[in-house]
C-alpha cells in the first residue's frame, strides 16, 4: 500500500530531468514499456499536479519523422465508460479545451471520424449548448483564406427516409 518509487527533483532554473529512459538504435519492438496487470477500482496511471505552473502540464515532443500514430489507443475489451473525460465541474477555466494550431504547410484533416461498423444510433458529434443565456456563437465557421472548395459539404448517398439536415426553432 506504500509507495514504491518516488522520484523527487529538487527546483531549478533548467530542466529537472528526473527519469531519463535513453533508448538508443533502431528496434522493432517497444522501447519503453510500463506493464500494469491488475484488477480494481482505482486509477491506474494517475499524476496529480499540485503546483502553480506557467509551462505545459504534460509535453510531447516529438523530434523525429514518424509515421506511426503519436499516441494510439487500442481497446481489446468491452466497456461502457468514457474514453476521454474532461471535467471542469470544479475550476475556472478560461482557455480553449482543445486548440489545434499550426504554421507549416499541414496537409492533414484536424478530425477524421469514420463510423463504418458502428450501431445505426451512434451519432459523430454531439453539442449540447449551456443552460444559460448564451452571447457567443455556439458554432462559428471563419473562412480566412480564398477558398476553391466548399465550407460545408454533405455528401449523402443511399436510400434515405431522414432529412439532410434538420432545424427546429421552438421559440
Amino acid at each position: 500500500t506504500g509507495m514504491m518509487l518516488s522520484l523527487v527533483d529538487a527546483a531549478t532554473t533548467g530542466t529537472g530531468v528526473t527519469l531519463n529512459i535513453a533508448s538508443t538504435g533502431a528496434k522493432d519492438g517497444v522501447h519503453a514499456l510500463f506493464n500494469v496487470d491488475g484488477a480494481g477500482a482505482g486509477k491506474i496511471i494517475h499524476f496529480d499536479i499540485d503546483g502553480a505552473n506557467t509551462g505545459s502540464q504534460f509535453h510531447v515532443d516529438i523530434d523525429a519523422a514518424t509515421t506511426g500514430p503519436i499516441f494510439d489507443i487500442d481497446l481489446d475489451s468491452t466497456g461502457s465508460s468514457v474514453i476521454f473525460d474532461i471535467d471542469m465541474a470544479t475550476s475556472t477555466w478560461t482557455g480553449d479545451v482543445f486548440n489545434f494550431n499550426t504554421s507549416t504547410a499541414y496537409a492533414g484533416d484536424v478530425f477524421d471520424i469514420v463510423l463504418t461498423n458502428c450501431a445505426a444510433g451512434v451519432q459523430a458529434l454531439v453539442i449540447t449548448g449551456s443552460a444559460t443565456t448564451r452571447t457567443a456563437k455556439l458554432i462559428e465557421i471563419v473562412e480566412a483564406g480564398t477558398p476553391s472548395g466548399a465550407t460545408i459539404d454533405v455528401s449523402h448517398g443511399g436510400a434515405s427516409t431522414c432529412d439532410v439536415i434538420h432545424i427546429d426553432q421552438t421559440t
